[in-house]
């Protein structure tokens, strides 16, 4: 089915409903305003709703009519009180778009700013999930590659499996504990005809294509200048550290051909101790659950502000209820929007607080609780990523962040900067960059960078004014400012660019056979078999088929604390090995069919195809790709 009639029939009724949602704030909104932030409100609406009514009556096309007509009926309310008004709302709009850039109502910024995001955008999805020639599939970068094949069999699970919430397609018998909800509304977009690597494409391309207008209009309001808002938005999308300076290393290794196809990335690098990756691709395009949740969450402090500054309880409400629903979609936002906005009430008595708290806990501690793995894995990392002391953490962080700190710092010793009650509403910010310097929370390390994300897109507005105010002061500030500038955002624009790269991006990821196997799997066997294949990464049938396995990749299972993570992987390379332990393994973990292929015979897993013939019965096989059925027991 064509993406353009994928639009009208999902995306269109989600952009309806979450314009419509808009209404009910109590705060007067810009209509670009409520078209910017009702992509991804009408997507959370579609996709909770879709949640909830599968549970009834399974997932299917009647869920997904069913959860499109249920978030339009949530936002009839508010389109009965903005309809009068829509017609001034768009004409205004036209108005302001014809003013000069300077005029302070003047919507030019932020038309510049999508014209060069959205091409940007639009060309590193359309190279998300490539089709060769010769039929195989390549993932068109590394966030695709690393990440993207776990969505995808997220997503597969629920469209295969008809349930929500659905089983672990990782880790067959464990439940899927995950804020999926952004794979489930890729899932439901799967519905209507298209590949699971075009659903997840397209919907991440819905989304992402709205962050840049929402993160710059929330700018707008937290430091009323557009110019630091959209400085902020720049160093956060194109945010990196110091690895940039490697560059010049690469050009002197292979010469200036360097410049035209980039050999590596420079915001990423752990060899390197660069950790934090460039947020456009770590947080939106690698981690989905990040296109939902920033610009949710972004939005959710920003009415809250706009609450305290019109002493709104209505807008409480609504950010109340806003935050209570995000769990499901990014359990850390609504963890950390919730956290931002205790600590403003504790200094700030005169607002009815409840009114936010309330629908906060009923609505998400229920949810969040769920989402918990069976045991912490919190403990004490002082330093993070870190080596070598104080002197060595700094050095770090000077490296992963650039001047970004220093900035931040510069933002409240300079005075006039920002205004007074925006370093008051950023001061508790801090604690996202200072705590998980000192505890990891999830098992794997690196997830702490889910806490920065908030800390670097809130701060990015105050390091843009202070960007901005560097300018101002003749041609010595304007160099100060240019070089910050190439400091911030040189590594991620590089890694940007190399995204868009057709030559040096792509990374093979599976074989025309191996899509073939996992179309068969997903057509032919029982939605509830389960499988043993080779635990990786680049495992097609993990990621297409829609079935469960044994083990995914044990980084996925590790990073999610999946009990006997580590053991589950072992256990499923045994039963590809064959022999008497084989079945018993079989038998324990419920395998009903085994995929030996190029990955399993690697000298890795060592899976052995003459006994799994002799001892099996083989049900389909195309090319190097051969699908067993277990013998019975």
């Amino acid at each position: 089915m064509p993406s353009v009639v994928v639009a009208l029939l999902v995306f269109a009724p989600c952009l309806a409903a979450g314009i419509g949602v808009t209404y009910l704030s109590g705060i007067c909104l810009g209509f670009e305003e409520r078209v910017a932030v009702g992509v991804p409100l009408g997507a959370l609406l579609v996709g909770l709703w879709g949640w909830g009514v599968s549970v009834a009556i399974g997932f299917g096309l009647e869920s997904l009519a069913l959860a499109l007509f249920a978030a339009m009926a949530c936002s009839l309310p508010g389109w009965a009180r903005g309809a009068t008004s829509l017609h001034d709302d768009v004409r205004d709009v036209a108005r302001r778009i014809r003013l000069p850039w300077r005029d302070s109502e003047s919507l030019r910024p932020l038309l510049g700013l999508l014209a060069v995001a959205w091409p940007l955008t639009v060309r590193i999805l359309s190279l998300a999930w490539v089709t060769t020639p010769e039929g195989d599939l390549e993932a068109g970068h590394l966030a695709t590659w690393s990440d993207g094949a776990a969505h995808l069999a997220y997503a597969g699970i629920t469209a295969v499996g008809a349930t929500v919430p659905p089983g672990s397609p990782i880790a067959a018998g464990e439940p899927a504990r995950y804020h999926l909800l952004t794979d489930v509304f890729g899932a439901q977009v799967s519905l209507l005809g298209l590949s699971l690597p075009s659903a997840l494409t397209v919907t991440s391309g819905f989304l992402a294509l709205a962050f840049p207008a929402i993160a710059y209009l929330c700018g707008v309001r937290l430091t009323a200048s557009r110019g630091a808002a959209l400085l902020g938005v720049v160093i956060f999308g194109a945010g990196g550290g110091l690895g940039f300076l490697n560059l010049f290393g690469d050009v002197q290794a292979q010469g200036w051909s360097a410049l035209v196809h980039l050999p590596s990335t420079y915001a990423w690098d752990p060899d390197a101790g660069l950790w934090m990756d460039n947020p456009t691709l770590a947080y939106l395009y690698a981690q989905r659950n990040g296109l939902l949740g920033l610009p949710l969450g972004l939005g959710a402090l920003t009415l809250v502000t706009e609450a305290r500054r019109q002493r709104s309880a209505q807008a409480l409400l609504a950010a109340g209820i806003l935050v209570g629903l995000l769990p499901l979609a990014n359990g850390f936002a609504y963890l950390i929007v919730a956290g931002l906005v205790a600590c403003w009430a504790l200094f700030d008595r005169q607002l009815p607080w409840w009114r936010f708290f309330v629908p906060v806990v009923v609505l998400g501690a229920p949810v969040a609780i769920w989402l918990q793995p069976p045991e912490s894995s919190v403990r004490m990392l002082v330093g993070w990523m870190a080596d070598g002391g104080i002197g060595g953490w700094i050095w770090f962080w000077f490296r992963n962040a650039g001047p970004f700190i220093i900035l931040l710092v510069v933002a409240y010793a300079w005075k006039g900067t920002a205004k007074r009650d925006l370093l008051w509403a950023f001061a508790p910010a801090w604690l996202l960059w200072m705590v998980p310097n000192l505890v990891a929370f999830h098992p794997w390390e690196w997830n702490n960078t889910k806490y920065f994300a908030f800390w670097q897109l809130l701060g990015a507005f105050l390091v843009g004014a202070v960007v901005l105010r560097l300018a101002k002061y003749g041609w010595v500030g304007r160099i100060a400012a240019g070089v910050a500038m190439m400091s911030l955002c040189a590594s991620g624009a590089l890694d940007l660019y190399r995204a868009t790269d057709s030559v040096a991006s792509p990374i093979p990821w599976t074989t025309a056979d191996g899509l073939r196997v996992a179309t068969w799997v997903r057509d032919e066997l029982p939605h509830d078999a389960v499988l043993a294949v080779a635990p990786t990464n680049t495992q097609p049938v993990t990621s297409l088929s829609g079935h469960a396995v044994v083990s995914g990749y044990p980084g996925w299972t590790f990073d999610l604390a999946v009990p006997n993570w580590e053991g589950r992987a072992e256990d499923e390379v045994a039963i590809l090995r064959g022999g008497p332990d084989a079945l018993a393994l079989v038998r324990r973990y419920g395998v009903d069919n085994v995929v030996i292929g190029p990955i399993e015979r690697s000298p890795e897993f060592r899976a052995d195809d003459t006994w799994w013939a002799a001892n099996g019965e083989a049900v389909y096989s195309s090319g190097e790709w051969t699908v067993y059925a277990v013998p019975p027991a």
